[in-house]
């Protein structure tokens, strides 16, 4: 899978209108015509953020992003060592049953599961049955940052027209990512029913009914892989991310750059060097 992965850390030294510790920061990431944010921290001057988004290649039409800040904050870069523990969160959307809709005589349904993690929303296909209890076995992959303050929203979505992507909501489910099975292996996860939310028109019309649609998903942090966030010929930890997988350490190699000397001019009109330098263990190189 390949995914462009936008980690955001730290801010430092923000300022606000009014001084120190009275702004509410927020920083927005922008990739062509996608756009996510984090969430917002209240008085804070150097807040730790901690939020990763994930673009998938299929989806990226520009060269370019972007990390925006309001205009009176500092933004600082942080990349050293600090990282954010990232998992696959995997959704594997099985079946629905008895869907309630709002018109008994819509025949043809288009049913979908559309999930939502902080601002990254994905849409799984449509379902071959047209009918109230669809089947759709399909994985919905997101990558989530501990310390998974955000929740995962599930919601049975019906198109309102074959060809457009409106749609209506037929029930969801709200689930926190602190409850989610993490998984340290291969194996799939259990499958469970959980109970969607009846829509509000129905619950005024059915008080005296005790009924609701299920949803028959697998959800799990699967920590038997490594979460790629940047180049693999850049990448030094292969590691999983789950800690127990991790094998004995043996060491951190610190390798310092110094200078280099005696470098012939390769532009000699310009009488300049464009030099950097090349180091490489093993199949990975900067």
């Amino acid at each position: 899978m390949n995914y462009l992965f936008v980690n955001i850390l730290q801010d430092r030294n923000l300022i606000g209108l009014a001084g120190p510790n009275t702004c509410d920061p927020y920083v927005e990431v922008k990739l062509g015509n996608y756009k996510a944010t984090t969430r917002f921290l209240q008085k804070k001057s150097n807040p730790e953020l901690y939020q990763v988004f994930a673009f998938k290649k299929e989806h990226i039409q520009t060269a370019e992003w972007s990390c925006l800040a309001p205009q009176w904050y500092k933004l600082e870069d942080k990349n050293k060592k600090v990282t954010a523990e990232t998992w696959y969160l995997r959704v594997n959307v099985i079946q629905a049953q008895d869907l309630a809709l709002r018109d008994k005589n819509m025949k043809d349904l288009e049913i979908f599961v559309k999930a939502t993690l902080g601002t990254m929303v994905v849409r799984s296909k449509v379902s071959p049955k047209k009918n109230v209890n669809p089947t759709r076995n399909e994985d919905i992959m997101f990558v989530a940052a501990e310390p998974f303050d955000d929740s995962l929203v599930l919601s049975i979505e019906n198109k309102l027209h074959p060809k457009k992507k409106e749609s209506v909501s037929l029930g969801r489910y709200v689930m926190a990512l602190s409850n989610v099975q993490k998984m340290m292996n291969n194996a799939p996860a259990s499958s469970k029913w959980y109970n969607l939310d009846m829509l509000e028109e129905l619950k005024t019309e059915q008080k005296q009914v005790k009924f609701a649609s299920k949803l028959n998903m697998r959800i799990s942090l699967d920590g038997g892989y490594h979460v790629l966030n940047k180049c693999t010929q850049y990448s030094s930890d292969p590691r999983p991310t789950a800690k127990p997988l991790w094998r004995p350490v043996i060491g951190v190699l610190h390798l310092g750059i110094l200078k280099a000397t005696g470098l012939p001019e390769m532009k000699p009109m310009e009488k300049r060097i464009d030099a950097c330098c090349v180091a490489k263990y093993g199949s990975r190189w900067v």
